[in-house]
């Protein structure tokens, strides 16, 4: 990020998203926003912040990725074999 208004701007458009995914029920689309607001944690840890620009402290990014781990395999076990393999041999997503 290029400054630190930059992280808190893309930490409120991140639990932003969190919310309405979860208010309206959107779960596959919640492993991505998941992803960002653990590289938001990171990069706020790394930064020497003990808070997040996602508003929680430091620890919350390993818990933001088992989040995103738990929805994929949700979401994988609903798809067809194929998708499976493709999914499971990707890097972009998590296992």
């Amino acid at each position: 990020m290029a400054g630190g208004g930059d992280a808190r701007r893309a930490g409120s458009l991140v639990t932003s998203a969190l919310e309405t995914i979860e208010a309206h029920g959107f779960r596959s689309l919640s492993w991505p926003a998941h992803l960002l607001a653990a590289d938001l944690a990171d990069g706020a840890a790394g930064g020497g912040s003990s808070r997040t620009a996602t508003g929680g402290s430091a620890g919350t990014a390993d818990e933001h990725r088992r989040r995103a781990t738990c929805e994929v395999h949700a979401l994988l076990r609903s798809a067809d074999p194929e998708a499976r393999r493709l999914a499971v041999a990707s890097p972009w997503i998590p296992n």
